[in-house]
């Protein structure tokens, strides 16, 4: 049966810096390749069953059964492999890979060796997860895991600037958060190349497009597409049309006719 559970963590510390653990069934049925869009996290996954094959990088999960993604750019394709997919894992806030690694983001590829950001035994980690059958199981196997894998404090200064970009849904100019916090914008820029991968701004933006993507899946009627354009921070438009398509490929007209069910594939 095609499942997928979502769960936050049980540690209120770890509440802070994780979006969720997740775990996806779902039996493959000849899918092609599926759009799965940016969002603002970084993904630790497990491969108990098949893998995905994604476009212009290859296949993951067949070989080597567990992955780690920054977060993206654009809209990655993604096709099933295999008969049955199930796939365990945690999606990280942007903020929170610090806790764990010395290791500079900006220039690593979108699919990381998780090999480089967690010392700890991955593998022994992964074992443990497919030996046990209970999602509930599973994720407290990893919260334990990630618990022990801190080794550094938390990063304020980049913790406050996240917040508040958070906060304000993306629309958060960088130069006010700069004000507001007493931080040199090139400080904040440098924060979150080192830390996240990304810039400020680009973040900004891929959180405000999730926010304005959210409210399409919940059947917001094609005909408010304006209203939405200006509720989300866009200037008119035009801007919301061109921010749209530069993240997912597709206009918010395309993406009704293409999707009409808004299935998309996300976790």
């Amino acid at each position: 049966m095609d499942s997928f559970i979502k769960q936050s963590p049980k540690n209120q510390f770890l509440e802070k810096y994780i979006d969720s653990f997740f775990e996806i069934k779902f039996s493959n049925k000849g899918s092609d390749y599926l759009p799965a869009f940016p969002n603002a996290s970084m993904t630790l996954g497990f491969f108990i069953k098949g893998g995905f094959d994604i476009l212009n990088i290859g296949s993951v999960g067949i070989k080597e059964k567990i992955l780690f993604s920054k977060i993206a750019s654009h809209t990655t394709w993604v096709k099933p492999i295999g008969e049955e997919i199930e796939l365990v894992g945690v999606h990280f806030k942007p903020n929170a890979i610090s806790l764990f690694t010395d290791t500079s983001l900006c220039c690593l590829p979108k699919q990381i060796n998780p090999e480089i950001i967690f010392e700890r035994n991955l593998k022994q980690l992964s074992t443990d997860i497919i030996k046990t059958k209970d999602v509930k199981n599973r994720f407290q196997i990893i919260e334990t895991f990630l618990l022990a894998s801190i080794k550094n404090k938390p990063n304020i200064r980049l913790d406050s600037v996240y917040n508040k970009i958070i906060q304000q849904q993306g629309n958060a100019k960088i130069l006010s958060i700069s004000k507001q916090l007493n931080i040199t914008s090139r400080t904040i820029r440098n924060d979150f190349k080192e830390k996240i991968g990304c810039s400020p701004k680009h973040l900004s933006r891929i959180i405000r497009f999730h926010s304005t993507l959210n409210k399409i899946i919940s059947n917001i009627p094609q005909n408010q597409s304006l209203d939405l354009a200006f509720e989300n921070g866009y200037f008119d438009q035009s801007h919301f049309i061109n921010d749209f398509k530069y993240f997912s490929g597709l206009t918010p007209k395309q993406l009704f006719i293409k999707n009409p069910n808004f299935r998309f594939f996300q976790f």
